[in-house]
């Protein structure tokens, strides 16, 4: 029986290879500039970048897996001639098996260098016989690679002895001649049942297997998704209801401000703006709608003139003074006094989602408490 030995294609694996290499790359490059984002106060474009980086790079660990499981399969497909160990299902199917996969992968790589050697002993066929130290200190280096803290060590020999197991198996896999399997009449009956009994343990085809393996992985996959993106992703929204917090505390400060300029008095308020019907109506004229809640839904607490003395130590207020305040996130006035003496000390870094518990004061135009 005739049966063509499949190819495989050195330009694909190994393009996907340094592809994949070049992307993570790239993200690594994009995590380090939405950390300087994040230090430097754009905490709404760091968490926009490390969210969808966090998705390419889980994006690119799955191709991963398909292109090691396609050039698992190729490899041990090449070779079924009725005394493989294996079949090529299985050699995909049980690297996904918990624990027992360490093991597997040493049969897989080790045990096809072996299996190879032996093909071409069996038919003498005059081709170079595969090193089976490099396939097993592929398996070898890629279990220490998972093992914490020795896996820094072993990193990057595994970058360099992956290519070179890619590129060698695949130029053995193809310089098999074409025709893998004898013909019935020339095999002895030891190799016709061989030849039966593999075909019939076949099982499933390499894709269940690979959708198999894929399912199990799922679980783990979504944690480390919920776990990168959904913490940065939660930090982008609060980042952006500050800014617009800010936006709004700005324009009631015009209102102020020309409601000064056009009368030299300001209306009286002290408290929650939307229970200052007069304040309100006197600043209609200078803001189209006025907001009278941040973005958390929170009341803004605005202050005019002397009621100012008082809020967070202030003091010496006069009737041209005002105060704008919103209670942050958690909706709770914080216990921080402005120091005259320091009037930067209010202005922090933003470090965690707690501080996005903390209030945004905005006094006579200037931020005395708020991120930097």
């Amino acid at each position: 029986m005739a049966v063509a030995t499949p190819r495989m294609s050195k330009p694909f694996f190994l393009g996907s290879y340094f592809g994949m290499l070049a992307l993570l790359l790239l993200i690594a490059v994009a995590g380090v500039y939405a950390i300087n984002l994040s230090q430097s106060g754009d905490e709404q474009s760091s968490g926009l970048i490390l969210g969808i980086a966090a998705l390419i790079c889980i994006a690119v660990f799955i191709y991963d897996i398909i292109v090691y499981c396609l050039l698992v399969f190729k490899m041990w497909a090449a070779i079924q001639d009725g005394h493989a160990r294996t079949t090529p299902g299985k050699a995909v199917g049980l690297l996904f098996i918990p624990f027992y996969g360490l093991y597997w992968m040493f049969v897989v790589f080790r045990g096809f260098a072996q299996d190879y050697n032996a093909l071409l002993e069996r038919r003498q066929l005059k081709l170079p016989r595969l090193s089976t130290g490099l396939y097993t200190a592929f398996a070898v280096i890629s279990l220490v690679t998972v093992i914490p803290y020795l896996g820094c060590i072993t990193i990057l020999p595994l970058l360099i002895v992956y290519p070179i197991l890619i590129a060698k198996t695949c130029d053995s896999v193809n310089a098999l001649p074409e025709l893998v399997s004898q013909a019935p009449e020339a095999m002895s009956r030891e190799e016709l049942v061989a030849v039966v009994k593999q075909q019939q343990s076949s099982g499933p085809p390499a894709w269940v297997w690979i959708l198999v393996g894929l399912a199990v992985l799922a679980i783990p996959v979504l944690g480390i998704i919920a776990a990168i993106a959904v913490p940065s992703l939660v930090t982008a929204r609060e980042a952006a209801r500050v800014t617009a917090t800010q936006k709004d505390m700005r324009q009631l400060a015009t209102a102020f401000e020309s409601c000064l300029l056009d009368r030299n008095y300001l209306p009286p308020q002290s408290g929650p703006m939307r229970a200052a019907e007069k304040a309100s109506s006197e600043l209609a004229p200078y803001i189209g709608n006025i907001s009278s809640q941040d973005a958390w839904g929170n009341d803004l607490l605005v202050y005019c003139g002397e009621a100012c003395n008082g809020q967070y130590g202030l003091s010496g207020c006069s009737a041209t003074d005002y105060l704008i305040v919103s209670p942050g996130k958690d909706g709770v006035r914080e216990d921080w006094l402005y120091d005259p003496d320091n009037p930067g000390a209010g202005i922090f870094y933003r470090s965690s989602n707690t501080d996005f518990d903390r209030d945004l004061v905005f006094f006579n135009g200037l931020w005395i408490r708020g991120p930097n």
